[in-house]
Parts: structure tokens; sequence; C-alpha cells
């Protein structure tokens, strides 16, 4: 099971960066912006997982293979939705564009 949940990481990762940089070669720098900040969170979702070990750890798990199929998705999704809900906020923040 937590092998699924890195899995998906990986090919949202790649996905996510590989748009980013299709965007920017099209010029299309605000969506670049975008992917490029899920692309962020996701890397450092490496960091979120070696946080959450010793609080794991910690709260009584006894070891890391008892705690690895909940890190696998609490270590990137929180950071997911951290930049999907500031993206929303943002953008409900500016003002629309009359055309």
């Amino acid at each position: 099971m937590a092998g699924l949940g890195f899995g998906l990481l990986a090919v949202l990762w790649i996905a996510a960066t590989l748009g980013a940089w299709r965007a920017a070669v099209q010029r299309r720098f605000a969506l670049h912006r975008l992917l490029m900040r899920y692309s962020y969170a996701m890397t450092f979702g490496a960091v979120t997982l070696r946080l959450q070990i010793p609080i794991g750890l910690a709260l009584g798990a006894e070891s890391y293979p008892a705690i690895s199929v909940w890190l696998a998705y609490t270590s990137w999704i929180p950071n997911v939705a951290v930049v999907a809900i500031h993206s929303a906020l943002t953008a409900l923040r500016r003002p629309a564009v009359s055309t």
C-alpha cells in the first residue's frame, strides 16, 4: 500500500514538472509558476517524510514499516493541498480582468 502512495507521488511529480517545463516553453508563465509550485510541494514531501518519522515514533509507532503506509500519503498530500488552497485564495483576491 505504501508503494502505491509513493508511486502516485512519482507519477504526479513528473507530470507536474514536465507540464511546467512545457508551459514555460510555450511562454505560459502563470501556468508554469502554478505547476512548479505543485512540483516543489511534491519534492518537499521528502523533507516532510523525514520530519514525520520521529513524530510517528514518538507517538508510539513501533517502527518505520509500521507507519510507512501512512507516511506514503501524509508526506506529500498536505503539501499539495496547501499549494491548492494558496492558489485558490490568491485567485480570489485578484481582481477580475474584463475583456
